[in-house]
């Protein structure tokens, strides 16, 4: 028979000092499934050149891991509701649980959308079109194969980043 599991022991630990997950910049580094690497590493190899003879894009690596934190919507803002997420720094997002627990995530570029759009760390549409989208449009150009992927919960802003 199969023994299920007591509820006790599937409850996340609570504490107040703070994780670190970091999400590296190529699957190679990220996965340690063979199936993952090789595919990975195949796709990298078969790319075309590009008319200058480099193998690759200059940004150095395959895969940029890149978040954008929201501002509040209406909803939110009418119920007075606290913020749970920051930007701590250009490749730092911190989350902060009910219980005051921080949580540290590291990516290549963290982008804060949720503060005044006067104050210097505001990323704006350009913002990300200058970090992210000209270089997607480059390679594509260049004839590179290239894809700029969002993901998040319906009504995130994924559309809103992207156009």
């Amino acid at each position: 028979g199969v023994i299920a599991p007591r509820w006790k022991s599937m409850q996340p630990q609570r504490s107040s000092t703070r994780s670190s997950i970091t999400a590296e910049g190529t699957p190679q580094r990220t996965s340690s499934s063979p199936s993952v690497r090789t595919t990975a590493t195949a796709a990298a190899q078969s790319r075309p050149r590009a008319a200058s003879g480099q193998s690759g894009s200059s940004s150095g690596g395959n895969i940029k891991v890149c978040v954008r934190v929201r501002p509040f919507n209406r909803r939110e803002l009418s119920s007075q509701e606290s913020r749970c997420v920051h930007v701590r720094s250009r490749t730092e997002v911190v989350m902060t649980d009910v219980l005051e627990a921080e949580k540290s995530f590291n990516f290549d570029r963290a982008y804060d959308s949720s503060i005044e759009p006067d104050n210097e760390n505001f990323a704006s549409q350009d913002t990300l079109f200058e970090d992210l989208g000209i270089e997607v449009k480059r390679n594509a150009m260049e004839g590179y194969n290239s894809c700029l992927f969002a993901y998040g919960q319906t009504g995130s802003g994924k559309t809103y980043s992207v156009l």
